[in-house]
């Protein structure tokens, strides 16, 4: 740690050797984790599918098994071999790619007794804190020489993950700091990219709880000056006794802010969700990017699809690719609006120079009716 002066102050600022880190802006998860702990998750929903498949898939064996031993032509009997082999492969695939994770190869399901008044299933692991890859690892390792007694009172060997399958569509994710532990919900119908999202969100929290607590600072926090500490994400979860606090709120936001929010724009407005959310609207929107060919996108097509996915641009009806819901929250809010359109563009365009790298493939004809697509987009909103 080194005082440093700049723009006329002195301020303390984390160093590692002699180059100042920051630890604001969008903070990643380790990466090492987020992989691992995606993983363990994704297979049991996996593992869940399984037993839908299991069913449908003997159905389709069994009747394919009688076909055969009713078929007089042996190429026919050569051709629904050929099926019903495909059929168990595809079961023995999908059971080999569980067991590897859940230990359950024979019964998929997961067994326990967490919570069972609205969970069906339940299962706990604990996992080791690996920060290799972590971009933030050297901080670690730099702090633990400063200040080897606030790193170890911080660092926690391993942090516990609950995942439960419950029987109706609530699926979310929390961190809980105090137990260092990670809580998934999901249900038999649960996208795993969504399962993906929510864990990876989760575990940003994780690094800003854990960072904060190495460096002795709010780590992914917006500065002061675009702070709304009076808005709290949970003042406006259902069936919470927060009414009287989220009406306050409203009405000093109004005051301060001169404009109007409504329940879905406090978990985006809460300014431990600033850079997380915001780093969650980056990964999603390198999702966007790569289904439009960005790599291949001229500056002004590129330019439109940012802009749309900020609220710059008005989106066309059916468009799939509109405005990202944290920025529609964060517009009523100019500084923090501001903010994270400037951080997003630079993340956008880092990751546009990535994709440029892979344009050189061919392009599919899919890709190809995409572009053509956006053109004429463009083209219609200039006439």
């Amino acid at each position: 740690m080194k005082i440093v002066k700049a723009g006329g102050k002195r301020r303390l600022v984390l160093t590692v050797g002699d180059l100042p880190v920051k630890v604001a802006g969008i903070v990643e998860a380790p990466p090492a984790m987020v992989k691992e702990i995606i993983g363990w998750c994704t297979a049991y929903r996996k593992a869940l599918e399984l037993q839908h498949v299991r069913r449908t898939e003997q159905e389709t064996i069994l009747r394919l098994e009688w076909q055969i031993g009713n078929s007089l032509d042996a190429g026919e009997k050569s051709r629904l071999e050929k099926m019903v082999e495909s059929r168990l492969q595809k079961i023995r695939k999908m059971v080999d790619e569980i067991a590897s994770v859940t230990g359950y190869p024979d019964d998929p399901r997961i067994g326990g007794n967490y919570e069972e008044h609205f969970a069906r299933y339940a299962k706990e692991h604990t996992f080791a804190l690996d920060l290799s890859g972590w971009k933030y690892a050297d901080i670690v390792e730099k702090m633990k020489k400063d200040n080897p007694s606030r790193v170890k009172k911080a660092k926690s060997d391993y942090i516990v993950v609950n995942l439960l399958i419950t029987d109706f569509g609530d699926r979310r994710a929390s961190w809980f700091n105090d137990g260092k532990r990670l809580r998934v919900d999901i249900t038999d119908t649960s996208e795993i990219s969504h399962i993906a999202i929510m864990v990876e969100h989760e575990l940003r929290h994780m690094a800003q709880c854990f960072l904060s607590a190495v460096v002795g600072s709010s780590a992914g926090l917006p500065s002061d000056r675009m702070r709304t500490p009076y808005i709290k994400q949970h003042y406006a979860y259902p069936y919470s006794n927060y009414d009287e606090d989220r009406k306050k709120a409203v009405m000093d936001f109004k005051e301060m802010e001169g404009g109007d929010i409504s329940k879905g724009d406090f978990h985006a407005l809460d300014d431990i969700e600033f850079y997380t959310d915001l780093g969650q609207a980056v990964s999603n929107f390198r999702e966007v990017m790569r289904r439009n060919n960005a790599g291949r996108l001229s500056d002004f097509q590129f330019n439109y699809l940012i802009k749309k996915f900020v609220g710059l641009e008005p989106v066309r009806d059916g468009d799939v690719d509109g405005q990202h819901a944290v920025f529609k929250s964060l517009k009523k809010h100019r500084p923090k609006y501001i903010k994270a359109v400037n951080e997003f563009m630079k993340a956008a365009r880092v990751i546009r120079e990535e994709l440029k790298e892979k344009a050189s493939r061919p392009l599919s004809a899919g890709s190809r009716r995409r572009l053509v697509i956006m053109a004429s987009e463009l083209n219609a909103g200039e006439e």
